[in-house]
């Protein structure tokens, strides 16, 4: 399969939607209609406009979602999010990333699986994730963020 149909947006009753698997389908802009959607897991996908997350109230999970579809100003919206992994891309603003999350005040576990080409120099701005338990980083980094700013993760 290349692309996914518009339809999936009347599938109004379906609560886990996994593409992960399916390198580079064309996802249409339709999974916000999809009001009892609880998981997300994504990765490769192609779309011609960043995916609309925000009116998704009850996703609990979202999984590989790549940056160039994260949108910082759907954050706070996404309230009963608390697991998020993200794939971070090439044009990575570890700032404006650091600042949306912030936003998600149920956010307990987070992974950041990085590229390749890209080395994240500092992950300090993580530190106004105060409700984090859980924090996993696949990438090289030339500076880890310091524990004593993450009191409730047991374990980097």
């Amino acid at each position: 399969m290349k692309e996914l149909p518009s339809s999936l947006g009347c599938l109004k009753n379906l609560e886990v939607l996994d593409i992960a698997r399916n390198k580079g389908i064309e996802v249409p802009n339709v999974i916000w209609k999809l009001e009892k959607l609880r998981c997300l897991y994504m990765s490769e996908i192609k779309c011609k406009v960043p995916l609309r997350l925000d009116t998704l109230k009850n996703l609990q999970t979202l999984k590989y979602i790549p940056l160039h579809n994260w949108s910082p100003e759907h954050a706070a919206q996404l309230t009963s999010v608390y697991n998020l992994s993200i794939n971070l891309g090439e044009n990575l603003d570890i700032r404006e990333l650091c600042t949306s999350l912030a936003k998600m005040e149920n956010l307990i576990s987070l992974c950041l699986v990085g590229s390749v080409e890209r080395n994240i120099r500092s992950l300090d701005q993580l530190k106004n994730l105060h409700h984090l338990t859980k924090l996993k980083i696949v990438e090289r980094v030339a500076k880890l963020p310091s524990a004593s700013n993450f009191p409730r993760i047991f374990l980097i």
